[in-house]
């Protein structure tokens, strides 16, 4: 008896982590960390808050 393919088993959202996501994840942290290093000291601090705000709620 041959046994199925066990990629088939799995659940479609398994492949939400793909490498080009993950790749695009941690360049996207990257940049974002260092913008966040760079505005930390003044009024972007502020800013940084509401665009993350917008990231996770946009994540969510």
């Amino acid at each position: 008896m041959r046994e199925k393919n066990p990629q088939s088993e799995k659940r479609p959202e398994r492949s939400y982590w793909n490498v080009p996501r993950v790749v695009f994840t941690y360049v996207t942290a990257r940049v974002f960390y260092n913008v966040f290093m760079l505005l930390w000291g003044g009024v972007g601090k502020y800013l940084l808050f509401i665009v993350v705000g917008m990231i996770v709620v946009a994540l969510l």
